[in-house]
């Protein structure tokens, strides 16, 4: 089977933004296929992959059209070398490309749907995202959600999502890159992920108020990047030291995803405060993977992987005390804390692999496959 899918960069694990985790999954999932064709701005063709180049205009308000278009016209002049065209984004140059496929060039199509923020605020702008959502989903032969607890978020949107099509596969994480160290003796605490209001770091910020006194030698340590250009992160600095603990809150910055790991090893707790619309959040994976306890909120399908009190605590959105109240637990509990990072390692290895979830992906990618072949020859 040959697939066709897109991302605006193909780096791999250098990168330090969601395209690195996306790169992995495309790797992995060419081994298991007889060709991937990745329409990307930058990236290099290897073993299977092959890279199909796009040349946007870089000038503000014309580089989404012109990418638009050109991720548009991708999959019709490689219809006849592709038998299907899978889309893992919700992003409008990739839904339009999908729609394309699917109406205009006649190709199976798989959209997989990784959260449940799907363009907020209601603006003109998002009115008219929504809209083209709408018209990939209707186009999709088949819709991926990491869990059923997304449904519900979703079917917000998309309220025409025919059930029938949708499939459930986990997000998943390299089990052999992502795996326990060794833990210093002392309180490290984590986040990893887009800096800003919704992912709740301010919540973070909150929480240590309650912590460093009980915890002198407690660090939260921020990872990522800020998409204000850095103004988000100057307000939360200027919050930890109105509360009187500057020096024990770290902004790291972001990091390539090849240096990820070793964070997470060195980390006592994850936490994860998001407010909403996620899916399962992948950073939460790769710290259970290391044999992290998480604290996160309970939204959307993060129960699926974080189990209360099993391999970590679920907790309310917009609740810091709460955050401090069951992150004190774990850091006061070595054994709690053991127990709570073994559980977590062993439901990554059981649910949350490539190894589990890529042959389910491949299925997924097949059906109606083999339909399309059965159609041509009919024509022909």
């Amino acid at each position: 089977m040959r697939v066709l899918t897109f991302i605006t960069r193909f780096l791999g694990l250098k990168s330090t933004s969601l395209e690195a985790q996306i790169s992995e999954e495309y790797s992995r999932l060419s081994q298991c296929l007889d060709e991937l064709t990745v329409v990307t701005e930058e990236g290099k063709p290897k073993d299977k992959i092959k890279i199909h180049k796009i040349h946007p205009i870089h000038i503000p308000k014309i580089y989404g059209l012109t990418k638009t278009l050109l991720f548009l016209l991708a999959p019709l002049r490689r219809r006849k070398q592709v038998d299907r065209v899978y889309v893992r984004t919700f992003s409008p140059p990739e839904l339009t490309a999908l729609w394309a496929s699917k109406s205009l060039a006649g190709l199976p199509a798989v959209l997989l749907i990784a959260g449940t923020w799907l363009f907020e605020p209601k603006t003109l702008k998002n009115i008219i995202f929504r809209w083209i959502l709408r018209r990939a989903v209707s186009a999709s032969d088949r819709v991926i959600l990491y869990s059923p607890l997304m449904l519900k978020d979703v079917k917000k949107y998309v309220p025409n999502l025919g059930e029938s099509k949708v499939r459930y596969i986990h997000n998943a994480v390299d089990i052999d890159r992502f795996k326990p160290g060794e833990k210093p003796p002392i309180n490290n605490l984590l986040y990893v992920g887009r800096v800003n209001e919704k992912k709740g770091v301010e919540d973070l910020i909150y929480a240590m108020k309650s912590l460093v006194p009980k915890f002198p030698n407690v660090k939260l340590f921020i990872v990522g990047s800020d998409p204000t250009g850095g103004a988000y992160i100057e307000q939360l600095k200027k919050l930890a030291s109105k509360l009187g603990f500057a020096n024990s809150v770290f902004f790291v910055g972001p990091i390539p995803n090849k240096d990820i790991p070793s964070y997470y090893q060195k980390a006592s707790v994850f936490l994860f405060a998001s407010h909403g619309g996620e899916g399962i959040p992948r950073s939460i994976l790769e710290a259970m993977a290391c044999g992290v306890p998480v604290v996160a909120t309970k939204i959307a399908g993060t129960p699926e992987a974080v189990k209360d009190g099993e391999t970590g605590f679920l907790i309310p959105p917009r609740n810091p005390k709460l955050i401090a109240k069951k992150t004190a637990v774990i850091l006061k509990d070595q054994d709690l804390r053991a127990k709570m990072g073994k559980n977590a390692r062993k439901k990554i290895e059981e649910e949350f692999s490539w190894e589990k979830v890529i042959p389910q992906l491949v299925k997924t990618l097949k059906e109606g496959a083999s339909t399309k072949r059965i159609l041509k020859h009919l024509r022909n």
